[in-house]
């Protein structure tokens, strides 16, 4: 809102899922999953995104610097209720992958093939609480746990130390900028909300 940027996602909602803004916490029993997942990959390419990005990106980093570079796919994440799509993880995983609209393990970006001096600037568009946020260790940049690099997941077993993660407290509207060599991941969605999130690099 205080960028002036409320109408662009509210555009973003009605065009590629159909429903209001406000309606994005309660998606999950308005459509069916086959059809989140459809809307989901469609906006994944949408210029709007794409623009709403830009827009913010540029308002962040303009005033340090004049050099940067966006991640091409905005990402755009829906975070379903556990108890809505525990029986659809195959089915959503092998059209989107993992992590889309469930959740995934702690990770560093860079096992996603992302730069190591990479910013994270993830937008929360409804509330991301201790029930369906965002987990970010502190200070774990220079924490090398083991991860297989094919499934691009770390490796059952290695700590992650639950109980010194930040998880997010956010209301729609609020961001949280953090390194991608910090230790994250979404948690497991135990709320009755669809949380949805713009994660940009």
């Amino acid at each position: 809102q205080k960028l002036n940027l409320q109408s662009s996602a509210e555009s973003l909602s009605k065009e590629y899922f159909g429903i209001e803004y406000s309606e994005f916490g309660n998606i999950h029993n308005i459509k069916s999953i086959e059809d989140i997942v459809d809307n989901a990959l469609e906006v994944r390419n949408a210029i709007p995104a794409l623009a709403l990005q830009s827009s913010i990106m540029q308002r962040i980093l303009k005033p340090h610097t004049d050099t940067y570079f966006l991640e091409q796919q905005p990402n755009f994440r829906l975070h379903l209720p556990y108890s809505k799509i525990k029986h659809h993880e195959s089915y959503i995983e092998s059209r989107m992958g993992r992590g889309k609209l469930n959740p995934h393990g702690q990770h560093k970006d860079s096992w996603r093939y992302h730069p190591k001096n990479t910013l994270n600037v993830w937008v929360s568009l409804t509330r991301a609480t201790d029930r369906n946020g965002l987990a970010v260790l502190p200070q774990s940049a220079e924490y090398y746990p083991r991860f297989n690099p094919k499934e691009q997941e770390i490796v059952p077993g290695v700590k992650t130390y639950p109980s010194q993660q930040y998880v997010s407290q956010l209301e729609s509207g609020d961001a949280l900028l953090f390194q991608a060599e910090l230790l994250h991941g979404s948690i497991i969605n135990t709320s009755a909300q669809t949380r949805v999130a713009l994660s940009m690099r």
